[in-house]
This record gives structure tokens, sequence and C-alpha cells, in this order.
């Protein structure tokens, strides 16, 4: 009988662990003994001498990360790990050994950890990066749709954060074709308080399946200018017309969206925006569909950016995407 590969990362991890005898002995009493409370809860004493003790163990973990990273995982799929221990060595994790293993981890402790003691805007940030790598964060995403307190400030942009724009954030940021099911999920639950949030989001997605979900939707239950709204969305998109001669090549449009992509760095798409302003209808003109799945990449880092200007960009690859869609 074949072993799933979470169970053999676990069964390779806790046998790492044996072997490697005492820097996860070490470890495992780390844990123990310093994750017993919740942050929400301390006073700023308390806080003081436990970030003290978190800094002894995650220094532990540095400084001898071969032996202890395989134990870290063992420690993290425990079924009764602390869960503020599990979103905390989510950040070390992602750090020190970044693979799908350790994705899957990080979104555990997005998933179980209790809000009242995350920084929100952390939790999110961490997540939309996830997202980005084609982790499905649905269920996380979720917490934020249900959260009462689902607002933080970005204080390098002075921007606050709300439910809306949370949301769009992570469910922006992910996979279409993840994104789709999670919202169709929402919309169609008459009791979820976000439902009409999760519409306006899902009928912006612009995928064939997307498009065909929205259709089919029964909007009775909505407001009837929510009703409207939707109907409206899908009659009126907008569609760029092509230039007869670009001022961008398809050259310079590949490597500013390259560096979006790979580097998550948006310094060249705001110079070449600040250049050419109507820059939308140089991309339809010198790429075509075979591009779609590049633009796509592009449109969920403008969500994941946390950058109020940037999301002005969203609806413009929206129309972007729906002009070469139409033109397949």
């Amino acid at each position: 009988m074949m072993v799933s590969r979470t169970v053999a990362l676990v069964i390779l991890a806790r046998a790492v662990c044996l072997a490697q005898g005492g820097a996860c002995a070490q470890l495992r009493s780390a844990v123990v003994a310093t994750y017993d409370f919740k942050p929400s809860k301390l006073t700023e004493a308390q806080r003081k001498k436990k970030s003290e003790e978190m800094d002894r163990l995650w220094n532990l973990v540095e400084a001898h990360p071969a032996e202890t990273t395989p134990c870290l995982m063992g420690e993290m799929e425990e079924p009764d790990a602390d869960r503020w221990f599990l979103f905390d060595a989510g950040g070390v994790l992602a750090k020190l050994a970044p693979s799908p293993a350790a994705d899957r981890l990080i979104l555990l402790g997005c998933e179980r950890v209790d809000l009242n003691d995350v920084v929100l805007e952390e939790w999110v940030r961490r997540l939309t990066s996830l997202a980005l790598r084609d982790v499905d964060i649905s269920a996380a995403a979720d917490r934020w749709m249900r959260d009462p307190r689902a607002s933080y400030v970005v204080p390098q942009h002075a921007f606050t954060v709300g439910r809306a724009e949370g949301a769009f954030f992570l469910y922006g940021s992910m996979d279409e074709e993840l994104a789709t099911p999670a919202l169709l999920k929402v919309v169609s639950d008459p009791a979820h308080p976000q439902r009409e949030l999760a519409l306006s989001l899902l009928k912006g997605l612009a995928t064939t399946t997307a498009d065909d979900a929205f259709q089919s939707l029964d909007l009775s239950g909505f407001p009837a200018q929510v009703q409207r709204a939707a109907r409206s969305m899908l009659a009126a998109r907008p569609i760029f017309q092509r230039r007869d001669v670009p001022k961008s090549t398809r050259q310079e449009l590949l490597a500013v969206f390259q560096s979006i992509t790979v580097q998550r760095n948006f310094q060249p798409f705001l110079e070449l925006t600040a250049k050419v302003p109507d820059g939308e209808r140089d991309v339809v003109t010198v790429m075509g569909p075979e591009d779609l799945p590049l633009i796509r990449k592009v449109r969920r880092a403008m969500a994941a950016s946390e950058n109020p200007h940037l999301m002005k960009e969203y609806p413009y690859f929206t129309g972007i995407i729906w002009t070469l869609r139409n033109r397949q």
C-alpha cells in the first residue's frame, strides 16, 4: 500500500529528528516550555519576557537549520500543536526551508491561529504570498470574510484596509480556478454575511468558468440594486482599442511584467505607466491570447501588493483580459 506524500513527510521528519537526537530534543523542550500562552492575553511585561523566550528558540533553529528544520516540521505536524506556535513557526519555516511541504504547514498556521493573537497585516501578507504560489488559501480567506475586526492599516501607504480590501487581496491573489469555487460557495450560502462582497469579486475574475458560474447564479435573494449591478457588469465589459503604432514594444512589456511576477518589483511598471498612461492599448496591440497566463499572474500580484495605487490598475488588467479573450 502506498503512503501519502504528507504521511511520508511526517515519517521522514520524525526519522530525521530521531537521528539528530540532541538538537531535536532541545527544540521540543523549548517549544513546550515557550508556547504556553496567548499573545492577546499578555501584559506588556509578560509580552517582553515571552518575546525573549521565543527569540532564544528561533535563534537555536537558525543556528542549526539543517538539523532542526525537519524537527520543527515534525512538531508542527503534531495534532495538538499550539495554534500560536504553528503560526509563529510558519514565518521561520518560510525563511529557512521554502518548499511545498513548508507552504502546507504555513497555511495550517494561518488557518488555525486565533486572529486576536496575530498582526492582521502579517497574516494577510503571508496568505497572499502562498496564493501567488498557487496554494489554495480559501479556507483562511473565509475567516477574514467572517472576522468581526477585519481591518488594519498599511503605514507606508497611509491606507486603511477594510473587509472589502482585504478580501480583494486574498481572493484576487489566488489562482482564478481556485478562487472561483471558493467565492461561489460564499455567494450560494444564504446565511453567509458577505455574499454581496463575494459576488462582486466573482464577477471580476474574467475566466470562462467564473463567467459561466456567475451567469447561472440565482440572484433572487439579493437586493434589487445588487441584481441590476451584476447584470450590467456582464453586459458592459470594457474592450480596449489596439493602437496603430504602439508606444511600448512587446519586449519592454514582457520585461516589466516578468519583474512583477518573478521579483515582485513594481517600479518598472510604475515608470512605464508614468510615460504611457494608456499603456493598456499597447498591451492589447503587441500581446495576444497566448500571453493571458502571464497577464493573469501580473494581475494577481497587483491584488497582493496592498498598494492602493496598484489596486487601481487591477480593472485595467481585467479589461485587457476581456479584450484578449474576445479576440480568441
